[in-house]
């Protein structure tokens, strides 16, 4: 099967956020685990949160909301994180628990 133009540069697109999001996200889980009981007490609060897709719930942005998505994840990257209590306060997005 091959793609268009446009998939190919919507693929390419997603692929590059989804690579910039987990570097983020790797960057601030380092910090939290130069203290392991606060990262545990965080993580448990975070899968417990709105934010955390349950089992078979999906997470995945479709066609039609992709650039909604991508922007909500831009204003949450964009952040700079106090603690957990201010990522599990944002709503809307849905990520795969890990």
């Amino acid at each position: 099967m091959s793609h268009t133009a446009a998939e190919v540069d919507f693929i390419e697109c997603m692929a590059q956020e989804q690579f910039r999001y987990e570097a983020i996200f790797e960057e601030h889980a380092q910090v939290l685990r130069a203290d392991m009981p606060r990262f545990k007490a965080a993580m448990a609060k975070f899968q417990q949160t709105p934010l955390v897709a349950k089992f078979g719930q999906r997470w995945e942005p479709t066609q039609d909301n992709v650039d909604e998505y991508l922007a909500h994840c831009d204003d949450i990257c964009r952040l700079v994180p106090q603690d957990i209590d201010e990522l599990s306060l944002l709503p809307g997005l849905r990520v795969r628990a890990i």
